[in-house]
């Protein structure tokens, strides 16, 4: 879960086009007037203080090596999950220093120096306050998904223990590059298949070849000659279609035959889709940096998955399901494609409603990163306590991928909602430095908004919502993401008091917004409204003649 940024012309009818049109003013000028402008180095003269020198094993190539260096720490006493390692970072629960730099054509062998010419948040490399760390180096030489672990030829070393003794007081840390990341072998259960499909739309965008992918799990006891629904689920942050596939399929068979989740598991395939892109989730939202993720998904994955299996190739057949950010990916796929699907079960989804985009009013407020009272804004928060801030999270974004290419949660969201900036690069809502909103790239992101799609639009949005869609969030969710929810649940409320649902749609009462009391983003899972969708989903089947 986390996102931003853009901007247009300044004459009105440019601003008016863009406002109703996501396809108009793809490349912003960042320095123009006011435009939000990439982080820069922080650079200061170092006569003393800590430095990294990281060299790259000679035995990993023999060819220059190009790419981002980063380097992550962690601090004696932090108060991160047990057992991690600096690389693992950054950590949302007590966010660590890290540092970057970008790497061209460095040699095997030759050690690359991270100083006060590095860039570094919280701060410099020379700046890091006395006390013990643990240090550990990447370089990244490939960025094709948010998992820099899960693509081939990135470099990475052991971790190292280092003391600053003093403030100031030299210290050299020697780290060493000497592995290489491999594709990860993902074997597949028996029966679950990956349909992968080469994208004419997006490889003639991109002018490389561009894949669609989903996993297929078919129902458990197929009929020969019967043909099946399908729930499309979209992963949340981080996930791919290959993510869990052995639990999914063990939790499929062990389900007792009789309960609603044995009943749906023979009843229906489960198919995963992929969401991943090099800037991290693409929500499935058709976006200037992303391409037509959508339109390639209705257009050419599906279509593919129908021809290869034997589904039933109606709307009312097509179910979604996800959480987080694939929960907002099932609510925008119905909104839009409601000609595709019949219906949506969302958990948790990222902001839906953008007056509340991690607590920011985007239209409205002045900063991201502290309130009109001068209080920093968060992003992580726990039991009441507030772990990681706005601020924080993207700082260490920018450190991973400047230029907003980390490909993180906050740069994904950029990358989906708004446009390329003048380097070819996903542009930023935001000040990088001090967290000041662009209004008019504010006014760009209206077109992804959930919540303004419906009160500009009712008469289309608003029977969708009120029908097709099932929502369900805690009030503890550590992003704020019932927030937005709330905003959402408010306005469809009213309207839907006014435009009831018609007594001849026997499904409506599936629908709905339920906000629970006490529950977090992973704990909403173990409740009473989670474990209905199983049930939901039978009866919206059985309903429309797809289940016996």
């Amino acid at each position: 879960m986390n996102p931003t940024a853009c901007r247009f012309a300044l004459l009105l009818v440019s601003a008016l086009a863009l406002i109703t049109s996501p396809r108009l003013a793809s490349v912003i000028d960042d320095k123009a007037p006011g435009a939000a402008k990439p982080a820069p180095a922080v650079a200061r003269p170092q006569t003393a203080g800590a430095r990294f020198e990281v060299t790259i094993d000679p035995g990993l190539g023999d060819g220059p090596i190009t790419g981002r260096l980063i380097v992550l720490t962690i601090a004696q006493g932090a108060k991160v999950p047990e057992g991690s390692k600096p690389i693992d970072g950054p950590f949302w629960s007590d966010p660590q220093p890290l540092f970057g730099i970008d790497v061209k054509a460095a040699k095997p062998g030759a050690a690359v120096v991270l100083d006060q010419g590095s860039e570094g948040f919280p701060c410099l490399v020379s700046e890091l306050p006395p006390g013990k760390y643990v240090a550990q180096a990447r370089l990244d030489t490939q960025r094709e998904s948010s998992q820099w672990e899960d693509q081939p030829g990135n470099l990475f070393g052991a971790p190292v223990s280092f003391e600053v003794r003093a403030a100031g007081e030299p210290t050299i840390v020697r780290l060493t590059l000497d592995k290489k990341t491999s594709r990860r072998e993902r074997p597949l259960p028996p029966g679950v298949q990956v349909v992968e499909v080469t994208s004419k739309s997006l490889s003639q965008t991109f002018l490389k070849p561009m894949m669609l992918r989903a996993s297929v799990i078919p129902p458990i006891d197929m009929q020969p000659g019967r043909k099946y629904p399908a729930v499309y689920e979209v992963p949340g942050f981080g996930g791919d279609h290959l993510d869990g596939l052995n639990r999914r399929v063990l939790q499929r068979s062990n389900a007792e035959p009789t309960s609603p989740e044995g009943r749906l598991a023979r009843a229906a395939f489960l198919i995963i889709l992929d969401p991943e892109s090099k800037n991290g989730h693409t929500l499935f939202v058709d976006s200037f940096n992303n391409g037509d993720r959508g339109r390639a998904l209705i257009a050419e994955l599906i279509p593919a998955i129908e021809a290869a299996h034997p589904l039933i190739a109606e709307p009312s057949a097509r179910l979604l399901r996800g959480h987080s950010s694939g929960g907002w990916s099932v609510l925008w796929l119905m909104l839009n494609y409601s000609s595709t699907f019949g219906f949506a079960w969302s958990s948790s989804p990222d902001p839906v409603d953008f007056r509340s985009l991690q607590g920011v009013n985007i239209y409205e407020d002045e900063n991201m990163y502290v309130d009109a009272a001068g209080a920093e804004r968060p992003s992580f928060v726990q039991g009441g306590k507030t772990l990681m801030t706005i601020r924080q999270e993207t700082g260490g974004e920018d450190i991973i991928g400047p230029d907003n290419t980390s490909a993180q949660q906050w740069d994904s969201w950029f990358a989906t909602w708004g446009p390329r900036n003048a380097r070819g690069n996903p542009a930023e809502l935001f000040d990088p430095r001090t967290g000041v909103v662009n209004r008019l790239t504010a006014s760009r992101y209206r077109s992804f908004d959930i919540g303004l799609k419906f009160r500009e639009d009712a008469r289309r949005f608003g029977p969708i919502l009120r029908d097709r869609c099932r929502v369900v969030v805690g009030t503890a969710d550590e992003f704020g993401l019932d927030k937005a929810v709330a905003l959402l649940k408010t306005d469809l409320d009213a309207w839907v008091k006014v435009n009831p649902a018609p007594a001849e749609n026997k499904t409506a009462s599936l629908a709905g917004i339920q906000i629970v009391e006490g529950k977090t983003h992973g704990s909403i899972f173990q409740t009473p409204e989670i474990f209905a969708f199983p049930t939901q989903m039978l009866e919206y089947l059985k309903a429309h003649g797809h289940v016996p």
